[in-house]
């Protein structure tokens, strides 16, 4: 049995959209981004919302990673004690963040 026979290969959320007419009340979509880049808004858009996810605000440039770069890092990921969230500290490092 695969994945795609099980409909896995369609997310929770689209499946419940499909269940719902487009105009029932109990559909909820995100329509207004106050902080990712533009560029991301607009392929986001297009991609899962039907061109009707906007930016509302458009951060500043990075002068080097714009608008998205991926990067790879070994390392080990830890958990603090008093949170769930998990960190790596060679990816905090590369990227020159701080773990609080």
């Amino acid at each position: 049995m695969t994945a795609e026979q099980d409909q896995f290969g369609q997310s929770l959320i689209e499946r419940l959209l499909d269940y719902y007419p487009s105009d029932s009340p109990f559909v909820v979509k995100l329509n207004a981004n106050y902080r990712t880049n533009q560029s991301i808004i607009d392929f986001t858009s297009s991609l899962f919302y039907d061109n009707t996810l906007k930016a509302v605000v458009n951060p500043s440039r990075h002068k080097v990673y714009y608008p998205l770069t991926f990067f790879t890092t070994r390392g080990q990921e830890h958990i603090k004690d008093v949170t769930k969230g998990y960190y790596n500290m060679a990816e905090a490092s590369f990227c020159g963040c701080t773990i609080r």
